[in-house]
């Protein structure tokens, strides 16, 4: 007799994060799992919004969930469409906004009632719960579940745009770490966010298959006026990304052109680029056109501050700089260990620059090819499969 096929609910994806279309860890490991024979569904919860972000978000009419998938339940505080045959998704609105006080958290416990009835109404038994936020845990450990496993992508105690939520993701980190049934860590330096828990397994992070679509890449036109040399970012543009180290590189490089491509998360910590001749902020983009830009770039960088936080990254760029065939230089980031001998590693302006300048030349057929071979066997496909086959036991077996 077959095994019953897996009923997964995963929450903590921040709804922007869909709306913007960004390549987020959990999204790209919901669409894996939407693939996979023996998953039946997925229910992805977006972090709840309060009325006054929903109202704001109305006025300013950008684009919304609504605009991307079909609605098939509508709630006087959440709404319910349809991703694909597979995977449903769940908008929340909170009474109130997200705070530490004690009418935060009845609200809160509101939602968690309204979660576990949907997801009875749902017809999905004994689900598997996937808690992608430290920030949710408060509603998530209310959910009825056959496991629940926390996937630390970082550790937010360190991210200083989080301070004023510090209480309660500690709070959050204590339950992990007695309760979650498994812990996955996107780098390994986290195992000791969680030193009591004995259910922990790294899962890193890895390359989207679009990345290896055999397609001819199209030329974007903001980037089609802009000359060769080009040394390419994709991500956020927020606190980690080195300001200081940028400002001295491109200043000594003026030949070089520097395009950063994502949204700006912290304007003021990037006005000194954005009067640089050579600096272009092309903005945030569509997850399908992400490896047009970088198969653009002459060079990929990834310039990050060395800190707390950044020390508990795995970033995703590094699989996807690597699937693009580019040269990468780095700063001395965690995440960077394993990819030594195909990323340069700088610690101080002048070795940045001096590697910019040697990995322009760098582009050989041969460089490409072996980039390009090694981020396939970093996919997020295999990493997903051999998840389960490690941890067989979330399949019943």
């Amino acid at each position: 007799m077959s095994k019953p096929k897996l009923h997964i609910i995963m929450i903590g994806l921040e709804e922007n994060m869909e709306i913007a279309d960004h390549g987020e860890r959990t999204r790209m490991i919901s669409k894996i799992l939407s693939e996979l024979d023996f998953v039946e569904s997925i229910l992805i919860i977006h972090a709840p919004l309060s009325i006054p972000r929903r109202i704001l978000s109305a006025i300013r009419r950008g684009k919304r969930i609504k605009d991307m998938y079909p609605l098939i339940q509508k709630r006087l505080l959440s709404s319910l469409y349809r991703v694909n045959e597979k995977t449903l998704m769940m908008n929340l609105t909170s009474i109130i906004p997200e705070s530490d006080t004690i009418f935060c958290r009845l609200d809160r416990e509101r939602l968690a009632r309204n979660i576990q009835e949907d997801i009875v109404h749902l017809g999905f038994h004994d689900p598997i719960v996937w808690i992608s936020n430290p920030r949710v845990v408060d509603m998530a450990e209310r959910i009825t579940a056959r496991y629940k496993i926390f996937d630390a992508i970082d550790d937010l105690l360190k991210h200083p745009q989080m301070k004023r939520f510090y209480p309660k993701i500690t709070r959050a980190y204590k339950w992990v770490d007695e309760k979650a049934d498994l812990i996955c860590f996107a780098s390994e330096k986290q195992r000791d966010m969680f030193p009591n828990n004995k259910n922990r397994i790294v899962l890193p992070n890895g390359v989207d298959d679009i990345f290896f679509q055999e397609r001819e890449r199209i030329v974007p036109d903001d980037l089609n006026k802009i000359p060769h040399p080009i040394v390419g970012y994709m991500g956020v543009l927020q606190d980690r990304f080195d300001t200081k180290l940028m400002n001295t590189v491109a200043r000594r490089l003026p030949h070089i052109n520097f395009v950063l491509v994502g949204p700006v998360s912290n304007r003021k910590h990037f006005k000194s680029l954005q009067s640089r001749n050579n600096v272009y902020f092309l903005g945030p983009k569509s997850y399908n056109s992400v490896p047009d830009y970088i198969s653009c770039f002459d060079v990929a960088i990834i310039p990050h501050v060395i800190n707390e936080f950044t020390e508990s990254m795995n970033p995703l760029k590094i699989y996807e700089y690597l699937a693009c065939g580019k040269p990468i230089v780095s700063t001395p980031i965690m995440g960077t260990e394993p990819f030594r001998n195909v990323i340069t590693i700088a610690s101080d302006p002048d070795a940045f620059i001096s590697a910019i300048s040697r990995a322009i030349g760098q582009n050989t057929p041969e460089a490409i090819a072996n980039r390009k071979k090694i981020a396939r066997q970093n996919s997020f496909e295999f990493a997903i499969n051999d998840f389960f086959k490690t941890n067989s036991f979330l399949l019943g077996k």
